[in-house]
């Protein structure tokens, strides 16, 4: 197993978005997963624990108070012209434990190029809401309490997709909180794939949508003026030094008597997140 950050972006002038995964999680491990974050100036350290709670895949770092290593500052944005340093510990159902390291980069070499980058990303956040919809993105579950009704723990796979346990997913809930975003789509095109016994047509579509939350595949967004729901084909990030500044997002429809249509979706609940 792997636990890796997925995403580390500022969030100006307050605040640092903190993305994670786990990757390849053992089919014996089923239940709580326990996270612990902490932040540092350094990479040795001292280190000031944020964050600790079960089963989340991210954290808004606020910058609400002041750690030990940043004594002479107040949470404002100068800490965006400082390398700031996450440290996460996992502790697993079984007691075992996870750890990973990184640091709020790479961050571009010029200074001025940073403050381009991030002018980048707020204009195209902002311009969402102007040329745009809003959308709710839902991160697939990859760890948490396996489903008893449709994981098979020999072949590692899930034998009923249409669970309304998990989903489809083999954890149950599915899910993780609904986060509501802005988004561009483009319109949906038919694709028609004919088979020895079927004719099948898919609707494809494109979103662009901000730099974070990272999305994977299989994640889905649900665009909330018609309630239609994609699946994601696959991310592709517009960069500035290395640096993410938008996400194009490849996706299908899925059809409208899939299971997930049953799936209770409330977009004016508040993420945990916030």
């Amino acid at each position: 197993m792997n636990l890796q950050f997925t995403r580390l972006t500022n969030l100006a002038p307050t605040a640092h978005f903190v993305q994670w995964t786990i990757s390849n999680v053992a089919p014996t491990e089923s239940g709580v997963f326990h996270f612990t974050l902490y932040r540092s100036g350094g990479p040795d350290g001292p280190w000031d624990q944020i964050f600790s709670g079960p089963d989340q895949y991210a954290y808004k770092d606020q910058l609400n108070a002041v750690a030990s290593t940043f004594d002479n500052l107040q949470p404002n944005s100068l800490r965006f012209f400082q390398e700031l340093h996450y440290r996460l510990v996992c502790r697993l159902p079984s007691g075992a434990e996870l750890e990973t390291k990184a640091e709020t980069g790479p961050l571009p070499v010029d200074r001025k190029m940073s403050q381009f980058m991030r002018k980048a990303q707020r204009d195209f956040r902002l311009s969402l809401k102007f040329n745009g919809g809003r959308i709710v993105v839902l991160k697939k579950k990859r760890w948490g309490e396996r489903c008893l009704k449709c994981f098979d723990k020999r072949s590692k796979e899930v034998v009923r997709p249409n669970c309304g346990a998990c989903w489809g997913t083999g954890f149950v809930g599915g899910y993780w909180a609904p986060f509501v975003t802005y988004a561009r789509s483009t319109g949906t095109s038919n694709t028609t794939a004919i088979g020895p016994n079927q004719k099948s047509d898919a609707n494809d579509g494109t979103f662009w949508i901000p730099d974070y939350p990272t999305l994977e595949r299989d994640d889905l967004i649900v665009r909330l003026s018609d309630n239609r729901r994609f699946r994601v084909d696959q991310q592709i990030e517009t960069q500035i030094q290395l640096n993410c500044v938008h996400q194009e997002i490849p996706a299908q429809e899925l059809p409208r008597d899939h299971i997930i249509y049953q799936y209770a979706l409330n977009p004016d609940t508040i993420d945990p997140l916030y």
